[in-house]
């Protein structure tokens, strides 16, 4: 095992570092022709398939202390790209323009970090001597400082917190991936992974609403001081896991490939960045969006968690059923609500129909989400790639979404914005129906 995989990040293999992610390498199946699958798989990574077929010596890393930990880190991601935009604008006054600005400054500074995590680790284990654990308990400790900066009376300490933060965060999750991926085989990592997923989403949804009482009663500037005991927590968590994660070694898959099912994962993983895009776009507006509604406060974050809740429906639903299986009207439904979603949660004035566009905003987040996952587990061989791409790609997903609100507001108000953002997504889209039109084909000549 070479140093960077002692560290609990394979070499990478395409041109990026940091973030352990895949990239899925299908064989061509006898008589079929999918030349463009490996490009489009190789770009569009998902944080469910970060995780694929794997085995290797088994990790006596707890499970549970492993989900305890994701649960309590979540809350960080909950605060960072939900709380946010209502911290600076309740407690520090700032315009729509200065809170998108805030969050594009936030993805750009998680893409890039993403990228650097790999060599930085490597250098913490060449020079330092330092495992895994403690490159996790360094992360923790160093966000658990950056936090209460928010609480001096100057934004730019508020700046410094949030990228201390972003930087840590991106490799933090990493690292947290390694431990989760060890030791298990395909049918395994399907239970795991299904979990793991579960419980990301769900404690972001219960973190939103713990914050409701905090923007009622308190400075909405403690909701970013939040972060301190959830690190304290994780950190607690870290005494139950090895000092590296356990090596891996990439399983070949001998069941046959459904053609259909590479087209649809091919779909899958275009529209998945689309989604993460769109939070990005929506997430540093919903606080000013909701304004006009003229809501009690902290009323608006709990209708903003409306769209975390359905997105966690919407995935175990998913999970307990199988009637979507192999459907590409799934994939069109959810495509067709997150945009229906974004769209009216933008436009809306009223309370009904604002509900109606935050729920199908979710409905959409949570099908695409798990259908990307569901087709990655179950589709031939996959090859595990350390590197920081799919880190990068949520990172760069959120930049974008927010520099398209930010174009939007900067040109007009909300319709403007609307028309920058759908206009992006259109494009963002298009690669999307290639493989629908191949599988169309392949059906057609069979």
């Amino acid at each position: 095992m070479d140093e960077t995989s002692a560290a609990g990040l394979e070499p990478a293999t395409s041109g990026f570092g940091g973030r352990r992610s895949i990239q899925l390498s299908y064989a061509e199946n006898e008589g079929s022709s999918i030349p463009s699958l490996r490009l489009a798989a190789r770009d569009t990574l998902i944080r469910t398939s970060t995780i694929v077929s794997m085995q290797g010596t088994s990790s006596t890393t707890s499970m549970t202390a492993i989900l305890v930990a994701t649960f309590l880190s979540s809350i960080g991601s909950s605060v960072l790209w939900i709380g946010l935009g209502f911290v600076t604008k309740e407690a520090y006054g700032f315009s729509q323009v200065h809170t998108l600005m805030l969050f594009l400054c936030g993805g750009i500074i998680y893409t890039l970090m993403a990228g650097l995590a790999s060599p930085l680790v490597r250098i913490a284990r060449q020079r330092m001597g330092l495992g895994t654990r403690s490159i996790l308990v360094i992360t923790l400790l160093v966000q658990a400082i950056a936090a209460p900066l928010v609480l001096l009376d100057s934004t730019i300490y508020l700046w410094i917190a949030v990228i201390i933060m972003e930087m840590m965060a991106a490799i933090w999750w990493p690292l947290i991936e390694s431990y989760l991926t060890s030791g298990h085989g395909s049918r395994r990592m399907s239970i795991v992974i299904g979990r793991w997923n579960i419980t990301w989403t769900t404690a972001m949804a219960i973190a939103t609403l713990g914050l409701v009482p905090v923007m009622m009663l308190m400075n909405s500037r403690w909701m970013i001081v939040l972060i301190v005991p959830a690190s304290i927590g994780s950190l607690a968590c870290l005494k139950w896991f090895t000092s590296n994660p356990s090596s891996h070694q990439p399983v070949i898959e001998t069941e046959p490939i459904s053609k259909e099912y590479v087209q649809l994962l091919a779909s899958a993983r275009v529209l998945l960045p689309v989604g993460t895009m769109l939070i990005g776009a929506l997430s540093p507006l919903v606080p000013y969006v909701l304004q006009r509604l003229e809501l009690h406060a902290g009323m608006d974050i709990l209708l903003t968690c409306s769209w975390l809740l359905t997105r966690v429906m919407a995935m175990i639903l998913m999970w307990l059923s199988q009637f979507w299986h192999g459907r590409w009207s799934m994939l069109a439904m959810g495509a067709l609500a997150l945009c229906a979603g974004f769209s009216i949660t933008i436009l809306s004035g009223s309370l009904p129909l604002s509900i109606i566009g935050f729920c199908l905003f979710g409905l959409g987040e949570g099908i695409i989400y798990y259908a990307a996952f569901y087709y990655a587990m179950n589709v031939g061989r996959a090859e595990v790639e350390a590197g920081g791409t799919h880190e990068m790609l949520i990172g760069g997903g959120y930049a974008l979404g927010s520099a398209a609100s930010l174009a939007g507001a900067l040109a007009g108000g909300y319709t403007t914005i609307l028309v920058f953002v759908m206009g992006c997504t259109f494009l963002a889209i298009l690669p999307a129906i290639r493989p629908w039109l191949h599988a169309r084909h392949l059906r057609t000549t069979a």
